[in-house]
């Protein structure tokens, strides 16, 4: 495996479009930390400010969390339109199924989900429950933005989407520390177990090492739980 000589390196490594959104000829690492230390002070503020809180969370919401449903989410609801009297066998498309309150209740249930299960995620973000470096903080939450979905018995994550309709995964900060101590021994290199080779794999993706650190650590009944794996 790669080299890693610190946090920035691991974060670029781990990332490799990082380093599309700073300017060409300019030093990478150094414009990192600044962008870093730039969010991380929004952040601490917002931990103890209301009015910037509720900014993030305005933030957040609108970029991560569903404003419209997908025709798709019909095929997966039927039973559910049905128990709910709005089916309409002769129409095709999820949103000519329903009249717009009809409409506006079921995404309200989606929405008001994700949020639910993003909360936890922005509270590790701002450093509520646990004092995590904005280095591992910035890495984990820009991952399970984009998981949709952990399907445990064929071991396979879905990519988040504007469509996708799931919540976010389980915030689990046993799992969490368990990658930030084997990350911080790969970067300080520390010899590693065969074991947390494989955990960590070639690339760092972290929805392997959150799977497999998961699977080791937990019962399959608490793997199978809705709510660690995003699923409703």
């Amino acid at each position: 495996m790669k080299k890693i000589n610190d946090e920035i390196d691991f974060l670029i490594y781990s990332n490799p479009n990082l380093k599309n959104s700073f300017k060409i000829n300019t030093d990478l690492k150094q414009e990192i930390k600044k962008y870093l230390d730039k969010i991380d002070n929004f952040l601490i503020s917002a931990k103890t400010d209301e009015k910037k809180l509720l900014v993030l969370l305005k933030n957040m919401k609108e970029k991560y969390v569903i404003q419209e449903i997908p025709d798709s989410y019909m095929k997966y609801s039927k039973g559910y339109i049905q128990d709910l009297g709005y089916y309409n066998p002769n129409s095709y498309t999820f949103r000519t199924q329903l009249n717009d309150e009809q409409y506006k209740n079921i995404l309200n249930c989606l929405q008001t989900e994700q949020i639910n299960s993003l909360i936890p995620w922005i509270e590790f973000l701002i450093n509520k429950e646990k004092d995590y470096p904005i280095w591992f903080r910035y890495y984990i939450f820009n991952k399970i933005v984009k998981i949709g979905s952990i399907y445990v018995a064929i071991e396979k994550f879905n990519k988040r989407s504007k469509s996708t309709t799931n919540a976010f995964i389980f915030c689990n900060y046993e799992i969490l520390e368990k990658i930030y101590n084997l990350i911080n021994k790969y970067i300080n290199n520390s010899i590693l177990t065969d074991e947390e080779s494989e955990i960590i794999n070639d690339d760092f993706q972290f929805e392997q090492m959150y799977f497999k650190i998961g699977k080791k650590y937990f019962d399959r009944s608490e793997l199978d739980n809705p709510q660690f794996r995003g699923i409703k």
